[in-house]
């Protein structure tokens, strides 16, 4: 199996990513992790290719935010989550998702494990008519994926996409978690994870 592995953000991302990135690549599968420069040394030793050609999607979306061409949200109480659903799936993301899709189109992936916070990578697997998972990494394990449904809906319609109304859609295909279902920072909307557990290193 082919698995296109897609990560942005910080090292923490990384390394959530890291265990099921070690698991495929040990069970022999072919796996591509497509990843900023910065974040490749964490995943250097595994069974993967490592493509260190992202940019920082968030460094990107603050520099769109401070030139004053993102909204800022008006409610203080939703500043954190609406700001993060932003700088996620602000119009930036089309930046990732022209790096991304020539290499996916090459790489020809069966599945798609992106880091919870990487929505370029859902574009992907949604233009390519692949699966997508999430790890649990940053803020999307805890975004309200209402938030993100009229800027991801903004994406689609730009590339030709069909929308959707169910804000679920970011875990059509499932979702990955390390924490027990009690304590999971997902919210309710989220379906079921299959869960697994980080290593210490």
């Amino acid at each position: 199996m082919r698995v296109l592995c897609s990560i942005t953000g910080s090292p923490s991302h990384a390394r959530a990513c890291l265990p099921l990135v070690r698991a495929l690549g040990e069970a022999g599968h072919d796996v591509l992790v497509v990843t900023a420069d910065k974040l490749a040394p964490v995943l250097a030793d595994e069974r993967a290719r490592v493509e260190g050609v992202y940019t920082d999607i968030t460094a990107q979306g603050m520099r769109l935010l401070f030139e004053g061409k993102l909204p800022i949200p008006k409610e203080f109480s939703r500043f954190a989550h609406d700001l993060w659903a932003t700088l996620a799936a602000g119009p930036q993301l089309a930046d990732a998702y022209d790096v991304l899709l020539p290499l996916a189109r090459e790489f020809r992936p069966d599945v798609i494990l992106r880091d919870g916070y990487e929505f370029a990578a859902l574009l992907v697997a949604e233009t390519l008519g692949v699966p997508h998972v999430p790890a649990p990494s940053g803020s999307g394990q805890f975004l309200d994926p209402e938030l993100l449904l009229p800027l991801l809906n903004d994406r689609r319609r730009a590339l030709g996409l069909p929308e959707t109304d169910d804000p679920a859609a970011v875990y059509r295909h499932g979702r990955l978690d390390c924490m027990p279902a009690p304590y999971s920072f997902a919210r309710p909307l989220a379906p079921d994870a299959v869960a697994y557990r980080q290593p210490r290193t």
